[in-house]
């Protein structure tokens, strides 16, 4: 019975010690995009009612992210640049607040970091949701990103510069 009771003492203490917290990981850096799922881009584009020209020039530029952390402060700044645009919202994580959509809508998000995985979520008409998947050790060396739009997904991979 005690052998069994160290056993099980002993794999609760591995499971933990081996997980990543995300207040471990160095998130921040520049980040570019080096695959992309262009066709279904555009789909998810239409998706989110972006005209036909616009969805043309999105699908045709690239774009980067640059993460900082204010850890004073709890959060995480997420800026998107774009040939056309720059995009940043400054969040903590879990914490619902208001970001401008590609859409024109202006939309209530919450980014819920756990371990490498940031879970995006854009609540409005229709509702988006971004998976990012920070990879390749600490700090990543790229992102795995999956967006998805009613029915539509869209994969993409960013690596750090």
């Amino acid at each position: 019975m005690a052998n069994k009771l160290l056993l099980a003492l002993a794999l609760v203490l591995a499971a933990t010690t081996s997980a990543v917290l995300a207040e471990d990981i160095d998130f921040s850096g520049r980040y570019k995009m080096t695959v992309a799922d262009t066709s279904n881009y555009k789909d998810l584009l239409y998706e989110l009612g972006i005209g036909y020209f616009k969805r043309l020039a999105a699908g045709a530029s690239g774009s980067e992210y640059v993460i900082t952390r204010n850890k004073e402060a709890g959060t995480y700044t997420l800026q998107t640049v774009t040939t056309f645009s720059t995009a940043a919202v400054t969040f903590k994580s879990g914490e619902e607040f208001d970001e401008p959509r590609a859409d024109g809508q202006t939309v209530k998000s919450t980014i819920v970091i756990a371990g490498n995985k940031w879970t995006h979520v854009q609540k409005g008409s229709p509702t988006v949701t971004i998976e990012r998947t920070f990879q390749g050790g600490n700090p990543p060396t790229y992102i795995d990103v999956i967006t998805k739009c009613n029915a539509v997904p869209v994969t993409r991979k960013y690596e750090r510069q």
